[in-house]
């Protein structure tokens, strides 16, 4: 069986490669079955005769991998097979002899530092080299400790045996990864299309939603205000200090009535709530002016102006204020719907990317019965005119982003 120092130095190299959350225990592992057998390592080596025959499947299913410490003990049974099996078939008790040779050359190499439990065994001797060939060792080395355990795992259950080839592996990655998509756009086009019936369904408006398109087309004027409730600060920005003005002379602007004359600004508001009347309905075509873009198309000075008057991130409001300029002189409940739908279609992908990062099991099933489960909150979100999907994605797109954090 590979000495020690070469168990450890595929280890270290694997911890290279890969990603282990406990170092320590990954290496105790790579030790495991040599360390916690007596005089016969069959039991602890899974084999019948000796390390050629090292039986990876029954480890598997007596096994879950699911610790550092057993992933490294599913590692030293890979190096036992695939060193006599792929790259030193033919051996004898000369093999022990100069595992002691190549010990120094190891360590020095792979920086490897010996466990006081092993230290004992960890011998240095020098000599010539009969049976190993160093430059094969080193090979072997870089070959095992660059494929995935959970490659080797998926290759053993469907044939019995491991090897270091990645090929086959990623091209089977790949169809499964084309399968998994699939399915997901199927589950995403279902799920699109009862949100489509539901907001068919739809009749009415929550005071909420007629803010999010008045918000987004009124002209400086987020709010639908009684008459003597108007504030006269949103005429006075869109007259004075907007309309007509370059950004410079904008700024001019705020500073003369804002900074300087405070009391121009208090005189130019009182006058506009003066020229309102006391008592009276707001007519049909100012509703209308409030929802629809109208004569204030592409005016994103406005959606921003209205936005800092809120508590709401200007992007959802631009691009629902983008919409209702494109089809100007148009209410209607689709306008937001339809932004909606490409959040939520964002957001499901979004779902299946950070699932796949996670590396569960059955990884298209789970994360389509994630999606699935979030169909009556999307459906609600989707003819919900607001901004929550938005909010959604955003969430979506920070998570995945700082995955790494």
């Amino acid at each position: 069986m590979p000495g020690y120092v070469i168990h450890l130095a595929v280890a270290k190299e694997y911890i290279r490669n890969f990603r282990v959350k406990n170092e320590d225990e990954f290496l105790k592992g790579s030790l495991a079955p040599d360390l916690l057998s007596t005089n016969d390592k069959k039991e602890t080596h899974y084999t019948q005769t000796g390390s050629s025959d090292v039986n990876l499947k029954k480890f598997i299913k007596e096994n879950k991998i699911n610790s550092c410490y057993m992933e490294g003990y599913f590692l030293h049974l890979i190096v036992d097979y695939l060193f006599y099996n792929q790259y030193f078939p033919n051996h004898d008790r000369r093999l022990y002899n100069e595992y002691d040779i190549t010990n120094k050359e190891l360590i020095e190499k792979y920086s490897i530092s010996i466990p006081e439990e092993i230290k004992d065994c960890v011998q240095f001797k020098e000599g010539e080299l009969e049976i190993l060939d160093k430059e094969k060792l080193f090979k072997m080395i870089s070959e095992i400790s660059k494929k995935r355990l959970s490659d080797y795992k998926k290759e053993i259950k469907q044939t019995g045996i491991a090897t270091t080839n990645t090929n086959d592996i990623k091209l089977t990655t790949t169809k499964e990864t084309k399968k998994e998509k699939m399915i997901l756009a199927l589950i995403i086009t279902v799920l699109c299309f009862i949100m489509l019936f539901f907001v068919n369904q739809k009749e009415g408006y929550h005071c909420d939603e007629i803010f999010s398109f008045g918000s987004s087309n009124s002209a400086f004027n987020n709010i639908y205000w009684a008459y003597k409730q108007d504030a006269g600060t949103n005429k006075l920005i869109k007259e004075e200090v907007v309309e007509g003005k370059n950004i410079v002379e904008s700024f001019k602007q705020l500073k003369y009535y804002f900074l300087d004359h405070p009391e121009e600004r208090e005189k130019y508001e009182k006058a506009v709530l003066d020229e309102l009347p006391e008592h009276s309905w707001k007519t049909k075509e100012e509703a209308q002016n409030y929802v629809k873009a109208q004569n204030n198309r592409f005016n994103y000075a406005s959606v921003y102006y209205n936005q800092v008057q809120d508590v709401h991130p200007p992007l959802f409001y631009m691009l629902v204020h983008t919409v209702s300029s494109i089809f100007n002189n148009t209410f209607s409940k689709y306008i937001i719907f339809s932004i909606n739908i490409v959040f939520f279609i964002g957001t499901c992908i979004l779902i299946w990317k950070i699932l796949n990062l996670l590396r569960k099991k059955s990884r298209s099933i789970f994360s389509g019965s994630f999606v699935w489960t979030k169909c009556r909150s999307n459906i609600n979100s989707n003819f919900y005119e607001n901004v929550y999907d938005a909010y959604i994605l955003y969430t979506g797109i920070f998570i995945y982003k700082y995955k790494n954090i």
